[in-house]
C-alpha cells in the first residue's frame, strides 16, 4: 500500500512539472453610446436596439481576424514560441513518447533513422518559400491568440471585458 502511494507521489509530482502555469490579463472597456444632438438623456441611457448592435458590432471587432492579425504584427506573435508552436522546444513528454514510437518502429522494421535520412537526400523537395512560411506562421498566431482571448459584455452596463491567456507573466 505504502509502495503504490509512493508511486502515485512520484507519478503526480512528475505532471506537475510538465504543467504550464497560466497568467491572464484583463481589460474592460466602456463605450460611450450617446450622441451628441439628443436632447432627452432617458432616451441615450435605455437598452435601445441601437446601442446592442454597436456592442455586438465592437465584440465582432475585437474578435475579428482583421484585428488579430495587427496585434500579431505589431507584438511579433508569429515569433513567439507560445503562439507558434512550429518555434517551441518539444516537452520532454513529446521527446520521450518520439524515442518510444522510433524504438517501435525499428522493432517491427517499419524504418530507420538511416532509411528515412538516404531518402531526404534523394528526394529534398522544393526549397521552403518564406514569404509562404511567414504567413502561415501570423495564420498560426491569429488561430492561437483567437483561443487565449475572451471578449464579453459586462452586463447591463455598455461595456466589454478582453482577456488573454498567457504562460509568460511579462505578456
Amino acid at each position: 500500500m505504502l509502495i503504490c502511494a509512493l508511486i502515485g507521489a512520484a507519478i503526480a509530482f512528475a505532471l506537475a512539472k510538465q504543467i504550464t502555469p497560466q497568467y491572464r490579463a484583463a481589460a474592460s472597456i466602456m463605450l460611450d453610446t450617446r450622441q451628441t444632438s439628443v436632447i432627452d438623456l432617458e432616451s441615450v441611457l435605455t437598452n435601445t436596439p441601437l446601442n446592442r448592435q454597436l456592442l455586438e458590432s465592437e465584440l465582432l471587432i475585437i474578435e475579428s481576424d482583421t484585428l488579430l492579425e495587427r496585434v500579431v504584427r505589431k507584438l511579433r506573435l508569429d515569433r513567439d514560441p507560445e503562439y507558434n508552436r512550429r518555434l517551441a522546444r518539444p516537452s520532454e513528454i513529446d521527446l520521450m513518447i518520439d524515442e518510444r514510437v522510433a524504438q517501435l518502429k525499428a522493432l517491427i522494421g517499419m524504418g530507420s533513422s538511416e532509411a528515412s535520412a538516404s531518402a531526404e537526400e534523394v528526394n529534398p523537395g522544393p526549397p521552403p518559400n518564406p514569404e509562404l512560411i511567414a504567413t502561415e506562421d501570423r495564420r498560426r498566431a491569429v488561430r492561437i491568440l483567437r483561443g487565449k482571448l475572451k471578449a464579453r459584455q459586462l452586463s447591463p452596463a455598455f461595456a466589454i471585458s478582453v482577456q488573454v491567456i498567457s504562460t509568460d507573466p511579462l505578456k
